[in-house]
This record gives C-alpha cells, structure tokens and sequence, in this order.
C-alpha cells in the first residue's frame, strides 16, 4: 500500500473541502416547473438572503447568465464591478420585476425585465431592483452555461444552475445577449446594441406599439 505524505494529506483534504464548498454554493433549477413550486421558491428565498446580505449571485436570463446584486447597495455594486472586471465609467443595466416597478421620473438608466420567470421572481422578492450584467468578464465571451464563467466563481456567494441556454440551437447568436433599445423619445425607438432578438424586438416596436426607429445620420 503506497505511503501518504502529511502534505499530500494537507491538499487532499483542502481540496475536498473546497469541491464541497463549491458544491453548497451551486443551487439547482432544472427541476424547477413553475415559479409556484417548492424548487423555485426555496431558490428565490436563497437569492433573497444572499442579495440583502450585500453578496453577488449567478443566476439564469432568458438571453444568456449573469451575475447581479441589490442595485441600492452601494457597496454591493461596487462588488459587481470588481468581479466583472469593468470600468466605473461603464454603467450596468438595473432588472425589475414588473414594468410597474419603473416610475416615469426616473432619470436616463438601462433597464431589464428579462422574459425569465426566476429571475423576476427574485426581484420581486427583494422588492428593489437588481443591478445585473453578464457573467463574464469584460470583452470576454458571454456565457450560456455556469462552467463557462468558473473563473469567477470564487467572488460569488451562490450560483443558480439553470442548465444550459440556448436559442434554436445558435449559440453564436445567443451569446450576442439581449438588444437594447432607447425608449427615452416618447413615440420613437433608437437602437443601441443589436442583440440575439433583434428583429422580433424590433417588429414588436413597430407593429404592436407603432413606434418609429429613430436613425442618425452616420448610419444612413
């Protein structure tokens, strides 16, 4: 029987407790079926705690994963920017539950309510918005599932596994994220950033709500 050195005894042991450490950390939501259900609610009361105890979270969008925090903790932020890497000057979206939860006098801000019951549903718990960007870090490739963002694994205080994302089998175009529009022009849309559904946004715009595209004239 080969001998066992105390020091390969020392890592063994660490690095056991740190896959467990991982493990506790990583909630599954694949057997989640409905907001309703006991899989998901105990999730979102997991989120809940993490979130108003100032900690970052990993969790699932209908786009592609991203990482978030309590966007009136100021320190919670700033938490956010550190682990994605991103710089101060570059601001991040804010996600709601409801449109309901977005007051008319709000000044210019990036807004999110993602077509993703859980997310939603933990914003709702927290009953204030959440600061949300994607989990990766800056300029590096938006991630579809938790693996592909392990290396920020560590700087986050729990991970929601939703298995993976992916539009039509396109990852390329998945991976593009969410398209962002400015509303700020009442009856007008601009676009700021074609996304993975731009064109169902835009035909959206356009032809349930009769907006107009605005288009400068460096684009023409």
């Amino acid at each position: 029987m080969p001998r066992i050195l105390p020091s390969q005894f020392a890592t063994a042991t660490k690095q056991i407790l740190a896959k467990r450490t991982i493990m506790r950390k990583i909630i599954n939501l694949k057997d989640s079926k409905s907001v309703h259900d006991q899989v998901t609610q105990t999730a979102v009361s997991a989120a809940k705690e993490s979130l108003q105890a100032g900690n970052i979270i990993a969790l699932p969008t209908d786009t592609i994963y991203g990482i978030a925090a309590l966007a009136q903790l100021p320190n919670a932020v700033d938490k956010l920017y550190n682990t994605k890497g991103r710089r101060r000057d570059n601001p991040i979206s804010i996600c709601v539950g409801d449109v309901a939860d977005l007051k008319r006098q709000m000044v210019f801000v990036g807004i999110r309510i993602p077509d993703f019951p859980f997310i939603r549903e933990v914003a709702r718990a927290c009953d204030q918005p959440l600061a949300l960007t994607s989990a990766n870090k800056s300029l590096a490739l938006s991630s579809l599932a938790i693996d592909e963002f392990q290396s920020l694994w560590d700087q986050l205080d729990v991970i929601f596994d939703g298995g993976r994302i992916s539009q039509s089998g396109d990852d390329q175009s998945s991976r593009l994220g969410s398209t962002v529009i400015n509303l700020s022009v009442e009856g007008y849309f601009k676009i700021i950033r074609k996304g993975s559904a731009f064109e169902n946004t835009v035909k959206l715009l356009v032809n349930k709500y009769g907006l107009i595209e605005l288009i400068d004239s460096k684009d023409n």
